[in-house]
């Protein structure tokens, strides 16, 4: 569901900001290590990103967001400004994760309330393409090849990655305001290794789950402003609270 507050005839109260944050790599890991999170990939920062932005700014914290790992710098959408944010961090915030956030190192702008029906944008997308089976976790490619095993295995419809990546893109934007042109697949990586607080996990309190990373780039008309707000507003996907399925904008 959004997180946009809306008025009785369904209007959007509060706008979306974009929010760039760059943090401090030692602080951050002082933070890491005072948390038992540094067992933690150092390719994959999510899970402590998102502990991080927890501690920071508890429930107001911003989802999903892309994380620019080699400039320390982090995005999100979010229903708060960067003056709201500090406010509730400088009260609140563990103090090593405020140690963490440069100085000036929070910024905000204002997102558009309005999009123009017709406006073609590039849409990117960092995503995790996984299926849902019961309580089970899979990559969409790996369903989709146990799919074709069961019906015999014939070579003219053997799955093929970039395809069942891109349909299972184009699903996720169905009815979320824009109607979409093109997708292009510019990467993956079979797996990404996570880490979660789990009770049946080793003394950390943390295990390893693999998923699956998928960079996307979609060229996109909107049809429906608000329903396009609360695409940015939620994101694509599963797992958005660890650095997936954040959409950013590009100029065509």
């Amino acid at each position: 569901a959004s997180r946009l507050p809306r008025g009785a005839a369904g209007d959007v109260l509060v706008n979306l900001h974009m929010i760039q944050m760059t943090l401090q790599r030692q602080p951050l890991l002082r933070f890491a290590r005072a948390h038992d999170l540094l067992a933690a990939r150092a390719d994959d920062p999510g899970y402590l990103l998102h502990a991080w932005l927890a501690a920071m700014f508890g429930e107001r914290a911003p989802k999903p967001f892309y994380f620019l790992q080699k400039r320390g710098q982090l995005f999100a959408y979010a229903a708060h400004d960067a003056a709201s944010l500090l406010e509730h961090a400088a009260a609140f915030a563990d103090p090593l994760a405020h140690a963490a956030l440069a100085p000036d190192g929070l910024a905000s702008k204002e997102m558009p309330r309005q999009w123009p029906a017709g406006k073609q944008l590039r849409l990117h997308v960092r995503a995790c393409p996984i299926a849902r089976k019961g309580a089970e976790e899979k990559d969409v490619f790996l369903r989709a090849v146990e799919r074709w095993t069961e019906a015999g295995e014939t070579s003219d419809t053997k799955p093929d990655r970039g395809t069942v990546y891109c349909d299972w893109m184009a699903r996720q934007a169905v009815g979320r305001g824009i109607d979409i042109e093109r997708i292009m697949l510019n990467g993956y990586r079979a797996r990404v290794v996570m880490q979660r607080r789990s009770r049946n996990a080793a003394s950390t309190g943390l295990k390893y789950v693999e998923r699956p990373e998928a960079e996307f780039e979609l060229l996109a008309r909107i049809t429906d402003s608000d329903r396009f707000n609360e695409l940015l507003d939620r994101g694509v996907g599963r797992h958005r609270a660890f650095g997936f399925g954040m959409v950013r904008l590009l100029p065509v």
